[in-house]
């Protein structure tokens, strides 16, 4: 249950904001799977009767035009008023919000700089964002994908002289991600996500079982199934369920792939035609070629 909302305070002195943009690009050389790719994955929520449900995933991608993030996800999942967005904190910014000296400056220094409603439980920000076509989110529906673009709870907060970082939310960079036209069916894959709310502060259908405090999403892997370079959908070896909407994909380290990549998103899975709401076992994919034509169209 989320505890408090934070609100404005009248006095802002002690603490300034220091927007800090970090770039999985920007970061050393990574071998296998990484773990950097699960701070850049958030779980979105909705609301549903007054109730905060987990509703899918998203990850973030650099935004070269304007110098920020973008959450990328599945247009299907944004068919409402708003969105709640997840955004884990530090161990430094919980211990420095629970200091009685910098807490009220704190809040009213996040509430001055971001627009709109959140709220915070001693472990997250729940950030909400207002769903208004060409404005906060883009997407191209015949794909099913989406991007929202609004100014997240980032960066770090000064405070005495010391930088503290709010959390590690990371971008993936144009260096990071590959079309699966230049891969060759095989490839081992890892997808990244919150199935049935797993990982979740909720849980496992609601239900508080594999839940966590912090977001700890799912990964999963598959191997590359099929791919055309006429088609801008792909299929991998592998079961989605729901929540593994908006999951990205990221390529496991071989000869192929000699670094990890994003190479696109989980839309869903295909349907067994022979049987009624059934899982094929094929996780039905868009290439990120398609993503970053999207993000290359928002003005």
């Amino acid at each position: 249950m989320y505890l408090q909302l934070l609100r404005k305070s009248k006095n802002i002195v002690t603490v300034v904001f220091v927007q800090l943009v970090t770039s999985l690009s920007c970061i050393g050389q990574i071998s296998g799977y990484s773990a950097d790719f699960t701070n850049g994955t958030l779980a979105i929520y909705k609301t549903r009767n007054d109730t905060i449900i987990p509703h899918g995933t998203g990850f973030l991608i650099y935004n070269y035009k304007d110098h920020d993030a973008l959450i990328v996800t599945c247009s299907h999942l944004l068919k409402n008023d708003n969105v709640l967005i997840n955004l884990p904190v530090t161990d430094a910014f919980i211990s420095a919000l629970r200091n009685p000296n910098s807490a009220a400056d704190i809040k009213a220094t996040l509430q001055k700089q971001f627009n709109g409603d959140w709220i915070f439980n001693g472990r997250n920000f729940l950030q909400k964002v207002p769903l208004i076509r060409n404005k906060t989110f883009y997407s191209n529906d015949s794909l099913d994908i989406a991007m929202i673009k609004w100014p997240l709870i980032s960066g770090a907060i000064i405070i005495a002289g010391d930088t503290i970082p709010i959390n590690k939310l990371l971008n993936v960079g144009v260096s990071f991600t590959k079309s699966v036209t230049d891969l060759p069916s095989g490839v081992s894959v890892y997808f990244i996500g919150f199935p049935f709310g797993i990982g979740t502060y909720s849980g496992y259908e609601n239900s508080g079982s594999f839940s966590d405090a912090v977001s700890n999403p799912v990964v999963r892997s598959g191997i590359l199934s099929w791919h055309s370079s006429n088609y801008p959908n792909f299929l991998i070896d592998a079961f989605s369920f729901g929540g593994n909407s908006g999951s990205p994909i990221v390529t496991q380290v071989s000869a192929f792939a000699p670094k990890p990549f994003l190479i696109g998103m989980v839309l869903g899975h295909l349907d067994d035609p022979g049987c009624v709401n059934c899982n094929s076992g094929l996780a039905r994919c868009i290439d990120i070629k398609s993503i970053l034509q999207l993000r290359d169209s928002i003005k």
